[in-house]
């Protein structure tokens, strides 16, 4: 297209393209059902609580994903009522439950089968292989996206520079083609700040509309798929 700003597009995955929230809570439930653990929502919100806490270590570089993944459902257990659950197993079941239960948010098959027939689109992402291979290859945007770039996989997480170095010289990039490479994710500790660290343009995607009090600064804010199109294609 005449104006368009952008060609290459590195997505993020969980809350920008997938519905992270609805898939988690349905392997949830699978994994109480199996280790005989009512799937209250008080259950829920406990094992919620203690998965986010440990990704925001994650995102400060305190903890891999190894150690997450390998303590998240011990500490559940600890404070729910050990009855001699194998958190091993729960975790194993959970990640491949999770990888099973595939959905986008709303609109974002549609942005990216508009875009395909203008831009190369990637996903990079700090989540379990097993769980983002599997929504991925069973999803319906499954045809526009050449390959993933999955952290733990690489040995680096987002947002180090490192980790966009790797997709950089992956993907056989020149300085000018960096220019016409965006960022799109919802986090700002780790798709923006991402963005800024390898020098990449970035859009913040906030359909919540929350208010940014961090100090890092994206690109472009966008409230919605419609706006990422515009931004990319340069229709504003």
């Amino acid at each position: 297209m005449e104006n368009q700003r952008y060609d290459v597009i590195l997505f993020d995955a969980d809350r920008t393209l997938f519905d992270f929230d609805r898939s988690q809570l349905d392997a949830l439930r699978e994994v109480f059902q199996t280790h005989g653990i009512p799937a209250t929502q008080e259950m829920m919100d406990l094992y919620i609580r203690i998965n986010n806490h440990l990704w925001g270590q994650f995102d400060r570089g305190e903890i891999t994903t190894e150690e997450l993944t390998r303590v998240r459902f011990r500490l559940f257990l600890e404070e729910a009522g050990d009855q001699g659950q194998d958190p091993a197993a729960m975790n194993r079941q959970y990640l491949e439950s999770l990888g099973s239960h595939s959905y986008l948010l709303d609109g974002a098959e549609a942005l990216c089968r508009e875009l395909a027939p203008y831009c190369k689109q990637y996903i990079v992402t700090n989540g379990i292989k097993v769980a983002q291979v599997g929504r991925l290859n069973t999803s319906p945007i499954r045809p526009y996206i050449e390959k993933m770039y999955i952290s733990g996989e690489m040995g680096i997480r987002k947002p180090e520079a490192g980790f966009f170095q790797i997709v950089y010289d992956d993907l056989g990039m020149t300085p000018e083609r960096w220019k016409r490479t965006v960022i799109v994710g919802d986090g700002l500790g780790s798709d923006i700040l991402g963005g800024r660290n390898a020098h990449v343009d970035t859009i913040w995607y906030n359909p919540a509309g929350k208010e940014n009090r961090t100090g890092i600064i994206p690109t472009w804010e966008a409230a919605d798929f419609p706006a990422v199109r515009k931004i990319i294609l340069g229709e504003v």
